[in-house]
């Protein structure tokens, strides 16, 4: 799946009945750990967030899968150079389900 708030897959094999994944890194934190942070507190980036993680969820959604671990834990995000400005990446697809 090729989507900007989606983390992408690097590469996969499988090994001994095992599927092992490569994952891009994202140079980020959590959402769990951001909350934490003091401007986390501002209404115009918990909208933006919640935005982009929705905007993750529909397009999983529209591709047939469903995420099925939404959690703050799984959600990481980026902080860009601009001022209060961040990209959000779902991550954590272990429990996905085709549906």
């Amino acid at each position: 799946m090729n989507h900007p708030n989606v983390v992408q897959i690097i590469e996969y094999f499988h090994y001994h009945n095992y599927l092992y994944l490569m994952l891009e890194e994202i140079p980020g934190q959590t959402l769990h750990e951001m909350y934490c942070e003091p401007h986390f507190n501002y209404l115009s980036v918990v909208v933006d967030i919640v935005k982009q993680i929705l905007m993750a969820l529909n397009f999983c959604h529209q591709k047939g899968y469903a995420h099925k671990g939404i959690t703050p834990q799984h959600v990481m995000v980026v902080k860009l150079e601009q001022e209060y400005s961040y990209l959000v990446k779902l991550i954590g697809f272990g429990h996905a389900q085709k549906i």
